[in-house]
């Protein structure tokens, strides 16, 4: 079970050298997030984990299905371009 950052028993309590991906970026819309609530995510996996220990990344990769998520590869890019305008200078961005 995959638990939203800030329950009481939040997973990254217990990061100690290692890289924390957030994937904060939905693939799944075109819509870009607000930037303000991903930087107020940022900001609370800030308090257990070391900025520069912390990476922005879509939550996982773009795929074309014939059900739903249809992005144009434009969209796709803009929410690429989003991710990294968003990371700022000292978070990393995996993307």
């Amino acid at each position: 079970m995959i638990r939203k950052i800030g329950e009481a028993s939040s997973p990254l309590r217990y990061i100690k050298d290692q890289k924390v991906v957030l994937g904060l970026i939905t693939s799944k819309f075109p819509e870009l997030e607000d930037k303000e609530d991903v930087k107020k995510k940022i900001e609370e996996a800030e308090k257990y984990v070391a900025k520069d220990q912390l990476c922005l990344s879509p939550q996982c990769g773009f795929i074309y299905r014939r059900e739903g998520n249809i992005m144009t590869e434009t969209e796709q890019w803009r929410k690429v371009s989003f991710c990294k305008r968003s990371c700022g200078r000292s978070l990393g961005c995996l993307i």
